[in-house]
This record gives structure tokens, sequence and C-alpha cells, in this order.
């Protein structure tokens, strides 16, 4: 934009940024026939926008393209849009700050509760029968397996020890009188053989009268002097006269017996049981799979099988022995059930155990864990009596009704109160409490402020 001066007309310009712009007092009169008009030129500081000088005009470098004539700004000034434009968007940008931060500010509250456990056994009495069965009898369906009969041995080192003391060899003496009239021999009496192993009768002998045709006798027992396998005379080694006149002596057999002190192996009861228990083991096994092989489809084998056993051995208890042979033989007859109605038996009876003991609100993780204890056939009515153990592991259920009360409950507390008050309630085991925000020496006053997790046990 440009401003025009007219002839004769003196003007001051305004000051800017540090410079003047003058023009020459009016001394004196101009010509009036002078075409152009003389200006003084403008005094600018270093820093100032330059001013080009046309004749007659002044034309400034700030002047925006566009602007018409005699709508001039003020030297120095910027129009207002920007102004407006910078100032909206410090507004928006602080409304969007606050818009992000406000939530992250905000109190707020995070509940972890652990709910409570519970394992409950129970033992039920369930009859087994090959009919329509009743379940408020404890009844379930099965049916019985064919009958097997199996045996095995086993042989096993001995592992006792036996002591025997020395014992001194026996025998028999046959004593023969020659006399008419009857002697005696008393007990401890000596005898030598051709040996020389000395000898003593155990029993005073009283010897019958002989006679020309036939000598009168007597057999009584006797023993070694010196114990030891030297004792073990042979037969006839007594032959002749002995002890009276007319006596003979005579061992018609040889001693036995005659033996030192001696320790040997012997069977112990560890052994005999021991093999027992491994033939029970393996047994069981081959039954268990003998009888597997019988069961349909959703039904469960009854274990322990039901068996008859009868154990022998080669040698008994404290026997000298290096070994001894053990034969285990097993008569079994199985059996199989249906096994959803056994394992519903075993849930209801848990269930109703947890009630009565722990209260409501508890529901099963999992299945029930059985095992038949004891098992009776009743041949005649082919009926088997079951006691069955049932273990099941209960988890308490929060509701969303007991989390709304909650919440209303621990509203404004402070951490450790809501703590305390929740660890008070029915099926709660463990709680933790995470509070953000601004405040945190307090929970929310706001209930959708408070939010519950509920973790697994």
């Amino acid at each position: 934009m440009q401003e025009t001066f007219p002839r004769e007309e003196t003007r001051t310009a305004a000051p800017a940024r540090g410079g003047e712009l003058s023009r020459e007092p009016p001394e004196e009169t101009r010509p009036a026939d002078s075409a152009h008009e003389t200006i003084s030129p403008r005094v600018l500081a270093e820093e100032e926008e330059p001013l080009v000088v046309v004749e007659g005009t002044i034309v400034r470098s700030d002047v925006l393209p566009g602007e018409e004539e005699g709508h001039s700004r003020p030297p120095g000034h910027l129009p207002p849009f920007p102004g407006v434009l910078i100032a909206l968007s410090l507004l928006c940008t602080s409304a969007l700050v606050l818009c992000v931060l406000a939530p992250v500010f905000a109190p707020s509250a995070t509940v972890t509760l652990v709910p409570a456990t519970a394992t409950i056994t129970t033992t039920v009495t369930v009859t087994v029968v090959a009919g329509t069965p009743d379940a408020h009898s404890h009844q379930v369906q099965g049916r019985l397996l064919s009958s097997l009969t199996l045996s095995e041995a086993r042989t096993v080192p001995t592992t006792g020890t036996g002591y025997q003391q020395a014992r001194v060899a026996r025998g028999l003496i046959t004593l023969y009188n020659a006399l008419p009239a009857p002697q005696t021999v008393p007990a401890g009496t000596l005898l030598m053989g051709r040996d020389r192993v000395q000898v003593v009768t155990d029993e005073d002998a009283m010897i019958p009268a002989g006679s020309l045709a036939k000598n009168g006798r007597v057999t009584v027992p006797a023993q070694a002097v010196e114990p030891g396998p030297e004792g073990n005379i042979a037969a006839h080694d007594l032959y002749g006269p002995c002890c009276r006149a007319d006596v003979f002596a005579q061992n018609s057999a040889p001693f036995t017996g005659g033996q030192y002190a001696r320790s040997y192996p012997a069977v112990t009861e560890q052994d005999l049981s021991g093999a027992v228990s491994a033939l029970t083991h393996d047994l069981k096994q081959s039954a268990n799979a003998a009888f597997q092989a019988q069961v349909r489809g959703g039904e469960t084998l009854l274990t322990p099988v039901a068996c008859t056993t009868s154990v022998t051995a080669n040698h008994a208890v404290r026997d000298e022995a290096t070994q001894v042979k053990v034969t285990l033989s097993e008569s079994c007859t199985g059996e199989a059930c249906r096994t959803e109605e056994l394992r519903d038996q075993l849930t209801q009876s848990v269930l109703l155990a947890a009630a009565a003991r722990l209260g409501t609100g508890y529901d099963l993780t999992g299945d029930v864990e059985l095992s038949v204890m004891h098992s009776t056939l009743d041949r005649e009515s082919g009926t088997t009596s079951l006691q069955v153990r049932g273990t099941g592991r209960l988890v308490y259920q929060v509701t969303q009704d007991q989390l709304r009360r909650m919440v209303s409950l621990i509203a404004g507390k402070s951490e450790t109160e809501a703590i305390r008050l929740l660890s008070r309630q029915h099926g709660v085991r463990a709680v933790s409490v995470i509070i953000s925000g601004w405040e945190t020496a307090t929970l929310p006053r706001d209930s959708k402020a408070i939010g519950f997790l509920v973790a697994s046990p």
C-alpha cells in the first residue's frame, strides 16, 4: 500500500524500532511548479526493516500482498487472525491433556479374592446288582466276570542263622544174661568198644535170667561220653563181655547224632513273607490284566479283586537251608460295574458332606477320586457289597451378588479395613487390595471405581 503526501505539507513519521523518520521543517515555501517533493532520508536502526523510497511515494516491505489501499496497519503489528488460532490451539491442547490424564489420576482400586478350598473324603456302602439299580438305595449295576485260578512259585535265599550246640552220639545197647538168675546193670555203666569210644547207659538194665538154651536179654538207651562225631560208632562196635559175670553187650545199630557246636543258614519268617509279598504283587497284576480284558466300555473293574490265597513252602521257619521255595496260589472272582453310576453315588455323598461341614456355596473342581476298600460277594443273591471311599476337592464359588455387597461394604474404607472386612466374608481365604490415583490412603467412594478379580486357588 502506498502513502501519498501532498505538496507543501510537512509530516513527521512515527518512531519505529529505535529510529525516527523526520522531515525538514517548512523554513521556506517550495516552488509550486516543482514536479516532485523532496523527502529527507529516513533514519533507521540496524535492526529495522528497510523502507524503499520512491519519488513522491514510500513503499514498506512489511505490507502483505493483496492489502487494499487505504487499509494499512500500523508498523510492527500483526493481524489478529493468527493470534486467535494460537489461543484455540492452546485451549484444545489443554482439554486433550485433561482428557488423557484425568483417568490416570482418578482414584480406583483393584481387589483380588482367593476363594476358600477344602478336601472332603467320605465312605459309602454301595451294592452292586445284576438288574436295574435303585440309586436311592445306593445301588449300581454290575456283573460278575469269569473266575480264574493263578499259581506262581519263587525260590529265595535264606537270611537267617541257626546255632547248634555240640551233641553226643546216641544209640541202643542190648545186654545179655547167661546166668539162670536175673541181673541188674545200673544206669551210667561205662562201656567201650573196639574203637576205644566210651559210652554209658542211660537207664538201669534189668536183665532176665537165662537158660541153657537161651540167654536173658534187655535193650537200653546209651550215649557217647564225649560230644562230637567221634561218638557215632558203627554197628557191632560193642560186642562181648561188659560189666558183670556172664553179661554181654552189643550195639546192633550204629550210634548217630554226635557233632560239634556250629552255626548254619536257616529260614526266617521274613524270607517267607518277602516271597509271598512279591508273589502277591505279581499275581495281582496278572489277575487284574486277565479281568480287565473282560471289562466292557463304560464299566469299571472293581479292585482289589476278591481272591482266596494259599501258600506252601518246602522249608519251615528255623529249618536249616540255604534257600527256600515258596508257592502262592490264588482263586479270584472279578466284578465290573457301571462307572458313572458309581461315581454319581460318591459325588452326591461328597457334596452332602461338604454342605454339612462347610455350608453352601462350594462346588467340586474335577472328578471325585474313588477307591474300593473292601468287597463282599454274596453268591446266593448274586450281589456284592462294596465299601467305597471318595475324595473330592471343592472351591467356593463367589457370586455377582456377593461382589456387589462387598463393593458397598468397602467403598471409602482404608486398605487395612477393607482387607479385614473382606477376610471375614464366607468363602474368602485371602484378600489383596491395590489402590491407584491421587488418593491411595482409602478406596474410592464410587463403587464403579472398584474392581474385583477372583483368583484360582
